[in-house]
């Protein structure tokens, strides 16, 4: 779907449709330049709590996704009892702490083993980065780790949180992207 129209009733059908499907394994949600919404992103939330993924990809780069719609992603994360991998890349939007913080938060699911975060080109500041060092230290036996907060509002203070919490005895990959947008 990706560079589609789709909106809020996709959102909507996926998030009703997804939980028919209790032995899938990998998901992949590709909005990524759609006109997916917030409305969307209420709809799709619910649906991802799947207890039998492995893999989850939610790709919605440079999409409309807003605050309420993101933080309603991270409500079912914890119920992915077998989740090992997880990239959430939501650049190149709208987003701000307001939607940031709380799906951060509930990035610190035990059982992963890498995670990917995008949120380049956003609003986010040093209260997300401090909450996702937070989650990812929740997350005992991660091996790759891939954070990209280019062009956002992280300063000093939210880098040097989140370095802080980096340290992990498991992690055999470090990616971290980080730079002030101009005329911050």
């Amino acid at each position: 779907l990706f560079n589609s129209c789709v909106q809020t009733r996709t959102g909507e059908a996926l998030g009703e449709s997804l939980p028919k499907f209790q032995s899938l394994e990998v998901l992949t949600v590709d909005l990524a330049k759609s006109n997916f919404d917030c409305g969307g992103g209420l709809g799709l939330g619910p649906g991802l709590g799947l207890p039998s993924l492995q893999e989850m990809n939610l790709l919605l780069e440079s999409c409309n996704i807003q605050n309420r719609g993101v933080a309603r992603f991270g409500e079912k994360f914890r119920d992915c009892k077998n989740l090992r991998k997880l990239t959430v890349d939501l650049g190149n939007t709208t987003i701000s702490d307001d939607g940031a913080v709380p799906l951060m938060n509930s990035l610190g699911i035990d059982t992963l083993d890498e995670i990917s975060v995008t949120l380049c080109r956003t609003h986010v500041s040093d209260a997300t980065a401090q909450a996702l060092g937070g989650a990812l230290q929740q997350c005992g036996k991660l091996s790759t780790i891939e954070v990209n907060l280019r062009s956002t509002d992280v300063a000093d203070d939210g880098c040097a949180a989140l370095c802080s919490c980096l340290v992990l005895d498991s992690t055999s990959s470090l990616r971290m992207s980080c730079s002030v947008r101009q005329g911050v």
